[in-house]
């Protein structure tokens, strides 16, 4: 499921239960609004969130600081997608606390 920002970027949550999704497509969303539960759908190995944000297109200044992952040293698709922990803490959220989640690279 992919949300197009007004600003521009998009944030896409990959892997969600899709019986359990909450929204439609073209439908307005809003913080804090449930919009689907974390399954294992799709090409996975179990339950868990794969979260990408895109800020191809960004409008926001800030949000088109953050370093994609070519300049984090990944490859040529990464390009474009940042870490989703440093999207979410421009905005004051902090998404999992260092000891309580398990973290992957580009």
């Amino acid at each position: 499921m992919t949300i197009k920002a007004a600003a521009g970027y998009d944030v896409t949550y990959m892997h969600m239960k899709l019986s359990e999704v909450a929204v439609t497509v073209g439908e307005p969303v809003t913080a804090h609004q449930k919009i689907a539960l974390v399954g294992s759908e799709g090409p996975s190995t179990g339950c868990h969130l794969d979260l990408r944000i895109n800020t191809a297109g960004s409008i926001d200044p800030a949000v088109s600081a953050l370093p994609d992952g070519i300049a984090q040293g990944g490859p040529a698709v990464s390009a474009g997608f940042v870490n989703p922990e440093s999207f979410y803490r421009l905005f004051g959220v902090e998404l999992c606390a260092a000891d309580l989640c398990r973290r992957s690279t580009l």
